[in-house]
């Protein structure tokens, strides 16, 4: 008797990078990250009144609006209030 063997069809192996970067990241140039600006985005942690809070993040998330903005936004126009002063 003789046995047929079957072999499942697959794909060959990848090509060997020949320098130390892919040809993926060789072939286009990658812009400089611009991390230099005073805009990184820094964590605060503070504590506020829970029902203080509940009623700024309700009204941040009736806006459509992160709470940070929201919080960005408060602050801008007590300070142009300031000014009027």
């Amino acid at each position: 008797m003789t046995e047929k063997t079957t072999r499942a069809v697959v794909a060959p192996p990848p090509k060997k990078a020949t320098g130390f970067l892919p040809s993926s990241v060789t072939e286009k140039p990658v812009a400089a990250a611009n991390n230099m600006k005073g805009n990184k985005p820094v964590g605060m942690t503070f504590n506020m009144p829970h029902d203080w809070h509940l009623e700024f993040k309700m009204t941040a998330a009736s806006l459509r609006m992160p709470m940070s903005k929201f919080l960005v936004e408060c602050y801008d126009a007590w300070k142009r209030e300031q000014k009027r002063k």
